[in-house]
């Protein structure tokens, strides 16, 4: 005669699957916000708005739900410092009454929890199957609809916004760690492609920087991992080769946009990155004009955005180390670096043991250090969603046992 199953058996097993599918909630309607962000920029009455905002609010809310349901501690130094950034953000929005609902709480929220809740689930389940599967469809809808906006602008269809009509083209960028983290190099090489060719065709330098550079180190940090001297000879001879039929495709098909590239990179000493160091300074000086306690502490939440508006636009500094000197103060800056020194750790960490996660950091940390340069990332919970899940999952997967996810 069979036995019941014991009754914390039946609770256990429960409470799986409820994390199962909250963790698949929380992703699927991540890349659904994406997919509406990227989308809302195209309707100049603003439709997609309130649905892209009451998604955001959902993933959120979704987000703590699991972290009240499941997440008890951790010892993980990684996720202890983003818990610290985090809870040093509320404390300045608080103290400067700085919350801006929605978006600037959901932006100071969003991205940080987003790489706990994975941590927390990858560390204990490690299920991610459902990633694997549906990575490659939602990145070819994110290229889609990057096509689109591409034609918008092309056809001068941008109302004069060419940075807001072409921003979303970056999550062709940001979304590459994770799908090359779950696909190997062959079907990771076509998007690598793919995503350059997107690149070039907005005009955009920092993209085209990053997309030729992280190309370039992912297959250089791929070959490293060979022990083999002729596999790595053979893996570099590959890169070359691929590397001169695209340079002859794209001569061919777009060299009109090649052109009107290269003049932007010549414009960069008139057009000052296209008023960045304007933008850098005026914040920089609003800065040293302000009061110690602002300096050690910060002006609030996304202050240069809605209330420094530096060039009398609601802008952000496009760069986040300035963003952050004047949004949390030397506080808030030092944490950021050292945010960045713990990434930098992670990537020497996978180097040093060959873990086949390496190449695909290389690529997460080239983003990192020209969109936090040039752009900007930490601040806004946007760009960065993509990476916040990979990052999430590698520092889970590195605590555990090194192990990475098989790739097919």
């Amino acid at each position: 005669m069979k036995k019941k199953p014991a009754k914390n058996d039946y609770s256990k097993r429960g409470k799986i699957n409820i994390r199962t599918a909250l963790i698949k909630l929380i992703y699927y309607s991540t890349f659904i916000m994406i997919f509406l962000g990227m989308l809302k920029v195209i309707n100049q009455y603003n439709i997609l708005n309130g649905p892209y905002n009451i998604v955001r609010l959902i993933c959120l809310i979704l987000c703590y739900i699991y972290l009240l349901m499941f997440f008890r501690r951790t010892s993980n130094k990684n996720i202890i410092f983003i818990l610290c950034f985090l809870i040093y953000e509320i404390f300045v929005m608080l103290i400067t009454f700085s919350f801006h609902f929605p978006n600037g709480i959901i932006d100071v929220l969003h991205w940080p929890t987003l790489t706990i809740v994975f941590y927390d689930y990858t560390f204990k389940r490690d299920n991610l199957k459902f990633i694997a599967k549906s990575i490659i469809p939602f990145y070819i809808v994110i290229l889609i609809i990057s096509s689109f906006l591409i034609s918008i602008h092309l056809l001068g269809n941008g109302n004069g916004k060419f940075g807001y009509v072409i921003f979303p083209t970056y999550f062709t960028l940001s979304t590459l760690p994770l799908l090359l983290k779950f696909k190997n190099n062959k079907i990771g090489i076509v998007f690598l492609v793919l995503s350059m060719i997107i690149m070039i065709l907005t005009t955009k330098r920092t993209g085209f920087l990053i997309a030729l550079i992280g190309i370039i180190l992912y297959y250089t940090s791929s070959a490293q991992l060979t022990g083999n001297i002729n596999l790595k000879l053979k893996k570099y001879m590959k890169l070359l080769f691929l590397g001169s039929i695209f340079l002859v495709i794209l001569n061919f098909f777009g060299g009109a946009k090649i052109d009107n590239l290269l003049y932007r990179f010549n414009q960069l000493s008139t057009d000052e990155g296209s008023g960045r160091v304007e933008i850098w300074n005026g914040v920089i000086n609003s800065y040293q004009n302000s009061t110690i306690s602002k300096k050690i502490f910060g002006h609030g939440t996304q202050s240069v955005l809605y209330n420094l508006q530096p060039t009398g636009r609601n802008i952000f500094a496009h760069n986040s180390y300035i963003e952050y000197l004047y949004d949390y103060g030397f506080i808030g800056l030092t944490l950021l670096v050292f945010l960045n020194i713990n990434f930098l750790k992670i990537l020497n960490n996978l180097k040093k043991k060959k873990n086949t996660d390496y190449p695909s950091f290389v690529y997460f940390y080239i983003i990192v250090i020209f969109l936090s340069i040039l752009s900007y990332f930490f601040e806004q919970s946007y760009i960065i969603l993509p990476m916040a899940i990979y990052l999430g999952i590698i520092v889970a997967q590195k605590e555990k046992n090194g192990g990475t996810y098989d790739k097919n």
